[in-house]
Order: structure tokens, then sequence, then C-alpha cells
């Protein structure tokens, strides 16, 4: 849901969609999922 039902990789072309992944991996990696 955090990613609008996106890949991950379909952001890796836009500079913000790379801190958007990272910050979404973030998350998971604290056990808070978005």
């Amino acid at each position: 849901h955090a990613l609008n039902n996106l890949k991950p990789i379909n952001f890796f072309t836009m500079p913000t969609g790379l801190l958007m992944v990272d910050q979404v991996l973030g998350r998971i990696e604290e056990g808070i999922f978005s």
C-alpha cells in the first residue's frame, strides 16, 4: 500500500521514488508495516 501497489523497481528511475522505497524498507526493518 505504501507504494500504491507499484513494484519498487518502478521507483528507481525517480529520485523521489528512491526515497520512498528506502522509507518503506526502513519501516519493514523496524516492524512497522505501512
